[in-house]
């Protein structure tokens, strides 16, 4: 499993259902924009949903009085927990999955849906799976990162605060030098103040706040003298922070501006797609992403 693998991979196990929507009314925007689509949709429908991670957009759709006729098949590189979804009848995930090769049968779909997921794979050979899966007369309805869109906006602040954080000289690293007795808790103590000085209006309660939290108990764990358990609470802080950056540097760089998004477009009409695009806006009129629906023509 590849780095950027492994971050979503623990991303998912820490339960987080819902990828970079936040709030109440951002969930329920998008909740309404599946739901919207999907009553479009056949009866007995058969829905693959690409990049599944924990099940966000079959959570949406099940929420349809119809959607027990239907079939949801999620399909995902890293193998998530599910649970939220996954002791429906109708639901099936699926992982390990390339979405470059789709192990879907040709024209054996109704429809195809993202949210978040399908700029991350090889775009080309994906929207030839994409159109190859879908039957005749298919759907799809995908939720793409915008470059320029809140989500992005937030998680750059996010990502810029971590890489202070996994600098060489910051606290994070200097607690490790004082579990391997290099440095003093006045050296430590130091690092810190520094740290919030060089840095001050730019961070956050809830990244550099928990991690000097937790920087506070690797102390009191070095005070009793109790270094294994300073080591792994050190060690454990890292490989979360650094698989949260790499999350994050990956989700900045795969959001789509407009020219890219009409690349995208324009790819699935070459291959029979009628596809069109537009921004979604929040309740508050700001940028959030990128709509892409298509229908798959009858004849080619």
């Amino acid at each position: 499993m590849s780095n950027e693998q492994e971050a979503w991979h623990q991303y998912w196990q820490q339960g987080n259902q819902q990828s970079c929507v936040a709030s109440s009314s951002e969930q329920a925007l998008v909740e309404q924009l599946w739901l919207d689509w999907q009553a479009s949709l056949p009866s007995q429908a058969k829905v693959l949903d690409l990049a599944t991670g924990n099940g966000a957009v079959i959570s949406s759709l099940l929420k349809a009085s119809y959607s027990v006729d239907n079939q949801y098949i999620g399909v995902d590189y890293t193998s998530a927990d599910n649970t939220p979804v996954s002791n429906k009848t109708n639901v099936s995930f699926v992982g390990g999955v390339d979405l470059a090769k789709l192990p879907q049968d040709t024209q054996s779909m109704d429809a195809v849906t993202s949210q978040f997921g399908f700029e991350y794979a090889a775009i080309d050979k994906t929207i030839s799976q994409v159109v190859r899966v879908l039957k005749n007369t298919g759907q799809l309805q995908f939720i793409v990162h915008h470059s320029e869109g809140e989500i992005v906006r937030a998680n750059r602040l996010r990502y810029r605060e971590i890489e202070f954080l996994l600098a060489p000289e910051a606290p994070l690293e200097k607690a490790k030098h004082l579990v391997d007795q290099k440095i003093s808790i006045d050296e430590l103590e130091a690092a810190g103040q520094a740290y919030l000085r060089l840095h001050q209006g730019n961070l956050t309660a809830s990244i550099s706040g928990q991690v000097f939290e937790t920087i506070n108990q690797v102390v009191l764990a070095v005070n009793s003298g109790r270094y294994q358990q300073a080591k792994a609470l050190n060690g454990s802080l890292l490989g979360k922070l650094s698989a949260e950056y790499t999350r994050l540097n990956q989700l900045i760089k795969v959001a789509k501006d407009e020219r890219q998004i009409i690349e995208i477009v324009d790819k699935f009409k070459a291959l029979g797609v009628s596809c069109r695009y537009q921004s979604i806006l929040t309740n508050d009129s700001l940028t959030f992403a990128w709509l892409i629906d298509g229908v798959k023509n009858d004849k080619p």
